[in-house]
């Protein structure tokens, strides 16, 4: 190796010393992670998108600025979500305010006013959501007013509550008396309930137990051969149920149990079939959607009293026309029936031989599939 003479330095030959670059601190990387977790997402995103490009030059931070790029993206999201969220809340909040009139109106299942005279209410949204909504109680005075006067057997309105007696039958009845009150559904509790119970409630004077809330109306339709009654009830949403009140019913006593095909009802009654009395349950279309006989079997009805014949089951409507009446003995006849479904004519006919003084006839069906086959027993 050769020296310089003159500064005692060596010589390389042309050749550079090797340089080693070396690393400085990347402060912005590291204020971006820092800002992006514990401050501002925005700002932390612009500190670790610098600390990104310095990077390159102090030869550090390249990890931390990409976290922090990163936490900040995912943060962002996370608020437009949450403001998406809660501006719909909001402006639900709002038009409950805005619209608490005419959804209170529309309202059921209220709760007990507090000492504000505010009750929790439900109402059904447009899109068929239940909305609690606070209503005052002049509000909930008229949404618990019933709209339909029932059609009944033994109903006494002498007093403040309508009262439903059920005739002795022989029936083991858990309630053989009935009051609807302030939309609210008491019985007087027989011997028969399976279990000692103490009374909650005076109605008209009597002491009672309150067996249901949010209660419209109520029907006590006669059915069977010895002339029982059964109870069904309507609550403020529209729904349809039958109270469990006898031995003989499935479910818990003095329980019930919704009747599903049973929307909108007009109308509850008794009529003579065959060698007993069943009842039919009508809409405001005046279509039947459920018989006392459909516990047992499958059955569409035409009703010769009233003239009716046009059954909904499920979306589609099935229309018995009677085309004629043929005796097959003193006591029998033969009933035979055009079939219309969605009002098109069916090419065969179906008939059922039943009691010469029968008022309801029972035509049974049977679904294979997804055909309804009427006349057919399954």
């Amino acid at each position: 190796m050769n020296y310089d003479p003159n500064t005692g330095q060596p010589i390389y030959n042309n050749q550079q010393p090797t340089q080693v670059q070396q690393s400085s601190t990347n402060g912005f990387a590291i204020a971006g992670l820092i800002v992006s977790i514990f401050v501002s997402a925005i700002i932390g995103l612009i500190l670790s998108i610098i600390g990104l490009s310095k990077s390159k030059t102090t030869n550090s931070g390249k990890g931390l600025a990409i976290a922090g790029i990163i936490i900040s993206i995912l943060k962002l999201i996370f608020m437009v979500l949450a403001f998406l969220l809660l501006g719909g809340l909001f402006s639900l909040l709002f038009d409950s305010i805005t619209h608490q009139e005419e959804y209170c109106s529309k309202a059921y299942e209220c709760g007990t006013p507090n000492s504000s005279g505010y009750a929790d209410c439900k109402y059904k949204s447009e899109k068929g959501w239940d909305i609690t909504i606070s209503c005052p109680s002049k509000y909930i005075k008229k949404t618990t007013e019933p709209t339909t006067e029932p059609t009944t057997k033994n109903v006494n309105n002498t007093g403040k509550a309508k009262v439903y007696e059920l005739e002795d039958v022989g029936m083991d009845y858990y309630a053989d008396v009935l009051y609807l009150e302030n939309n609210k559904l008491y019985g007087h509790i027989t011997e028969h309930f399976p279990r000692k119970i103490a009374t909650d409630s005076t109605v008209n004077g009597e002491k009672v137990n309150l067996l249901v809330t949010n209660v419209e109306s109520v029907f006590t339709p006669e059915y069977g051969q010895a002339g029982a009654q059964d109870v069904i009830f309507v609550d403020l949403a529209g729904k349809t149920y039958k109270l469990h009140n006898t031995e003989g019913t499935t479910g818990s006593a003095l329980g019930f149990k919704e009747i599903t095909t049973a929307k909108n009802i007009k109308d509850v009654y008794s009529l003579v079939a065959g060698d007993a009395v069943e009842y039919v349950i009508i809409n405001d279309k005046n279509q039947i959607v459920f018989g006392s006989g459909n516990y047992y079997k499958d059955y569409i009805y035409f009703d010769k009293k009233n003239n009716r014949g046009e059954n909904l089951l499920g979306t589609d409507v099935y229309k018995l026309e009677l085309a004629n009446t043929e005796k097959v003995n003193e006591e029998f006849i033969k009933a035979i029936f055009d079939v219309y479904v969605n009002g098109k004519k069916q090419d065969n006919q179906v008939s059922v031989e039943t009691n010469d003084g029968a008022e309801l006839f029972e035509i049974p069906y049977c679904e294979v599939g997804s055909e309804v086959i009427v006349g057919k027993v399954c």
